[in-house]
């Protein structure tokens, strides 16, 4: 009686094992999280078609997903950075903006990094393979959908081109994050 009991144990194991939730999405985006507004620290997106989540590389590259609003210096800072440690390469999203106070509902210009711009970037191994960013031609945007600064919640949505050094250009499409700051 052991031996269906154990063949079975093995089975499921190894059926949990092979199975994704990527792997049972017809449609990419339906691998990314929902938009929520209630600070689910979730967030990914499609780059060049390929879902982006915050994905840990186990006991010791734990799940990753970052997030900042603050006035500092006089300015008020956001980003938020999205880490995959479980693809072949390490892949990331990076959305920052140095202007002034996020107002919920409005749509902000992902363009070059300067001091007060809002920028993106995609970074492979950290940005030690290869190195993407938004410049003045290469663009994006992103909305905030929802802004709570008393429970230190925001959510929103992005998209974004960049480049690399070599010229080669990197969609980000159907971005979404909803976080805790």
């Amino acid at each position: 009686m052991k031996t269906p009991i154990n063949l079975f144990l093995i089975l499921l194991l190894i059926g949990l094992n092979s199975c994704s939730k990527q792997d049972e999405c017809d449609n990419p985006v339906d691998c990314l999280p929902p938009a929520t507004h209630i600070g689910a620290n979730t967030a990914g997106c499609l780059v060049n078609g390929e879902v982006l989540v915050p994905t840990g590389g186990g006991f010791n590259r734990p799940t990753v997903l970052l997030s900042q609003y603050v006035f500092h210096n006089g300015r008020y800072i956001f980003s938020i950075s999205i880490v995959d440690l479980k693809s072949k390469i390490d892949r990331s999203i990076h959305l920052e903006s140095k202007k002034n106070k996020l107002i919920n509902g409005e749509t902000y210009t992902l363009s070059k990094s300067t001091e007060d711009s809002s920028s993106a970037f995609y970074f492979l191994e950290g940005g030690f393979v290869d190195a993407f960013e938004t410049t003045d031609e290469i663009i994006g945007e992103f909305k905030v959908t929802h802004l709570d600064e008393y429970k230190n919640i925001i959510s929103g949505t992005f998209w974004f081109d960049a480049i690399n050094n070599e010229g080669e250009i990197v969609q980000i499409r159907e971005g979404r994050f909803d976080v805790r700051y």
